[in-house]
C-alpha cells in the first residue's frame, strides 16, 4: 500500500493543465489593468499653480504668461532669480509663515520652510506633475496645479 501512494505521489503534477490556464488568465488581467492605469495617467503639464487658505483662493501663478495675482494680505512674492520666485505666505505679524520656492525651469514647486507646529510635513513635499499638492494641514494651506485642460477660457458677451 505504500509503494501505491508513492507511485501516485510521483505521477501527479504540481501543476495541471487547468491551474495553469487560469493562472494564466489572471495573470492576463493583472497586465491589462496595470496598463490602462498607466496609459490612462494624465501627463499634462503643469501650466499653473493656485495656493488657498482655508479654502479661499490667495494666490494664483500661471508659467505661460508669468503673471501672478495674489491676495497681499496673505501673501509676499519676490524674485530670487530669472527663474526662482519665493512666495512667502503667512498670517497676521508673520505667524503662521510657509515660504514656497517656484522653480520656472523644470516648473517645481517646494515648500522650503514653514513654523508648523507639526513635523513640518509639507516641507517634504514637492509639485512636479498634475496630481501632486502640498497641503499644511495646521495652517489649511493647499497648493496645487493646474494643467492645460483645467484652465478655463474665458467668455465674453
Amino acid at each position: 500500500m505504500g509503494i501505491d501512494r508513492i507511485k501516485q505521489e510521483k505521477e501527479n503534477k504540481f501543476f495541471k493543465k487547468g491551474d495553469i490556464l487560469v493562472y494564466s488568465i489572471i495573470a492576463l488581467i493583472i497586465v491589462t489593468l496595470f496598463l490602462i492605469v498607466f496609459i490612462s495617467r494624465k501627463n499634462d503639464q503643469i501650466t499653473a499653480f493656485v495656493i488657498k487658505y482655508d479654502n479661499i483662493q490667495v494666490c494664483e501663478y500661471n508659467f505661460d504668461t508669468d503673471t501672478i495675482t495674489y491676495n497681499q494680505d496673505y501673501i509676499k512674492f519676490e524674485k530670487e532669480s530669472q527663474s526662482v520666485y519665493i512666495i512667502t505666505f503667512s498670517l497676521k505679524d508673520d505667524e503662521d509663515f510657509n515660504i514656497i520656492r517656484v522653480d520656472l525651469a523644470t516648473r517645481n514647486i517646494t515648500c522650503e520652510d514653514s513654523d508648523c507646529s507639526h513635523s513640518k510635513d509639507c516641507t517634504h513635499m514637492r509639485i512636479s506633475q498634475m496630481g501632486d499638492s502640498i497641503i499644511c494641514v495646521p495652517h489649511k494651506l493647499i497648493i496645487s496645479p493646474v494643467g492645460e485642460s483645467e484652465i478655463l477660457d474665458p467668455v465674453i458677451g
